[in-house]
């Protein structure tokens, strides 16, 4: 069984879908420390003029660690009808924009209080207009222990997971040993972004998926998912390293293997 893990993030970016589509189960990894430096509370669409950034005010205390389930979103400022504005006034003549606008709107007009549960009303939202069906659960919902890589290891261990699959950066941090101890794959995506038609060039990369959804509709899944590394060919890479006669996760053979373009800061 193939896992992966992400923290709760914002309209998220074409490669978490393809890193959940590809898994047999994906976690939201909703009870380790925010990071106000990562893009949990904000991503970019696609304006008339260029990319236009959009962020979820969020409040706590800095001088304490804050979890990701706890941090608390800054309803003082109208952010929602905002964000909704500037996702109309990019996306509404689009041909596909109908098909959607309906179902994302309702969250916009939702009061929410946890930047998590927004976060995972979208994640669902979004995945069912893709049509993944990948179940999705949450961290909090558990009792796992450790830190870094060994939490990670316990995550696996508990939910039963052969191979844990990071984003690129993952090879950055982990450990692959306490995985292969184990007798769990640690492997690496390394998402190769796809272009589509914007009307307007350059391709902008590394946009929300709303972009693409908004531009090719149901095509979308098929787009997220083209020239990249599939479930089959992880699992039989999974199935080398435990075996011990495959490459080691860490190795450059292996990330040849999984050759497919540019490391993300939205990883």
């Amino acid at each position: 069984m193939l896992l992966s893990v992400h923290q709760p993030t914002y309209l998220p970016w074409l490669g978490l879908f393809h890193k959940i589509a590809v898994s047999d189960l994906f976690l939201i990894y909703d009870d380790v420390p925010y990071s106000r430096s990562m893009w949990y509370n904000r991503n970019k669409i696609l304006g008339a003029n260029g990319p236009i950034l959009i962020s979820v005010p969020v409040t706590f205390r800095k001088s304490q660690q804050t979890i990701h389930r706890d941090v608390a979103i800054d309803n003082s400022k109208p952010w929602r009808k905002k964000h909704w504005r500037s996702i109309e006034q990019a996306y509404g003549s689009l041909p596909f924009f109908g098909d959607y606008a309906d179902d994302l709107r309702t969250v916009y007009e939702a009061e929410w209080e946890r930047l998590a549960d927004l976060n995972e009303r979208l994640l669902r939202l979004l995945l069912g207009f893709l049509r993944i069906d990948t179940p999705v659960r949450r961290a909090s919902s558990y009792s796992f222990v450790g830190a870094k890589s060994d939490r990670l290891v316990d995550i696996c261990l508990k939910l039963g997971a052969d191979a844990h699959l990071f984003g690129a950066l993952g090879k950055d941090y982990a450990d692959t040993e306490a995985f292969r101890e184990k007798g769990i794959a640690a492997l690496f995506q390394d998402y190769r972004h796809p272009t589509y038609e914007q009307r307007k060039a350059p391709f902008v990369s590394h946009l929300s998926v709303i972009d693409l959804l908004f531009r090719r509709g149901a095509a979308s899944r098929e787009i997220i998912l083209s020239n990249n590394v599939t479930r089959e060919d992880y699992l039989a890479l999974a199935q080398g390293v435990t075996d011990g006669g495959g490459p080691r996760p860490d190795d450059s053979s292996s990330r040849d293997v999984l050759s497919a373009g540019e490391c993300s800061e939205h990883d």
